[in-house]
């Protein structure tokens, strides 16, 4: 290469994987034809190599491979089943299909045939990614997996890159808050009124005598019974669209990075909680 890609300018221990290349989800990409224009095909190979310092994603309904390797990809050109949705909606869509694996460390050129050889991925550790999103990250804030696919820019800041590939960036993580009321907005859970029955538990507390105490304990049997009651809305898909809302988080910036800069991100182990 003729250029310095700066792959880590902190020296810190790294955890590499071997990982192989997607072809079948590849394939459907370069032959959509159902994507948005936004996403239209890619005419150029190129965009669908695999490059240093990349961030590495798998479909979490994969193609049945069988060798034991995560097979991946780097760019959405061409991903089927987004035509005339809105930017919003295509992002939210690819993000919920895929699950982060990691950042490339070495380069990949797929052949036209499926091909056994393999490529890196760190997984852990200090890596320096590129900021492609608009917002600015800022030191100790968690930086989450994001697609950023505004034409103004055409679409890729790095060097190297062609310039029509969209492919997945970093982005601010949103704070809990927020992502409860993501997860709340996704599954609209259904309020469970039980305000009869923490009446009676309060005006049993307040009972005197040898009754006290039978009374506080049959209004919170009834409280407890209201609360497991079919008619209250199971918590189940509000903590399914809160642990996928948690899961695109994949580290922590060490530095400030305006659209653009390069940042240092300890990639951090990634769990519902």
């Amino acid at each position: 290469m003729s250029f310095e890609r700066r792959p880590k300018r902190i020296a810190g221990p790294g955890f590499h994987v071997n990982v192989r290349y997607d072809d079948a989800t590849v394939s459907q990409m370069r032959t959509s034809s159902s994507a948005d224009s936004k996403l239209k095909p890619a005419r150029s190979n190129e965009v669908y190599d695999i490059k240093e310092m990349e961030l590495l994603v798998a479909k979490k309904d994969t193609a049945m491979y069988y060798d034991g390797y995560t097979h991946c990809f780097s760019a959405v050109n061409g991903y089927p089943a987004t035509v005339n949705l809105t930017d919003i909606a295509i992002k939210n869509k690819i993000l919920n299909e895929v699950r982060f694996v990691g950042v490339a460390v070495t380069e990949y050129k797929p052949s036209k045939a499926y091909s056994e050889q393999g490529f890196v991925s760190q997984v852990g550790g200090v890596v320096t990614l590129i900021n492609e999103s608009k917002s600015v990250i800022y030191p100790g804030q968690k930086v989450k997996l994001g697609l950023e696919m505004s034409l103004n820019r055409h679409i890729t800041r790095d060097k190297g890159i062609p310039r029509e590939k969209v492919r997945f960036c970093i982005e601010p993580a949103d704070d809990d808050d927020k992502m409860i009321s993501k997860a709340l907005a996704k599954y609209k859970i259904a309020p469970c009124d039980a305000s009869n029955e923490i009446a009676e538990v309060e005006k049993a507390a307040n009972i005197k005598g040898a009754g006290k105490t039978a009374a506080i304990k049959r209004a919170i049997t009834a409280l407890g019974v209201k609360l497991a009651d079919n008619d209250c809305a199971s918590v189940k898909p509000f903590l399914k669209a809160y642990r996928a809302e948690n899961e695109l988080i994949i580290g922590k910036a060490l530095g400030l990075a305006k659209s653009g800069d390069r940042v240092e991100v300890l990639l951090q182990p990634r769990h519902s909680y």
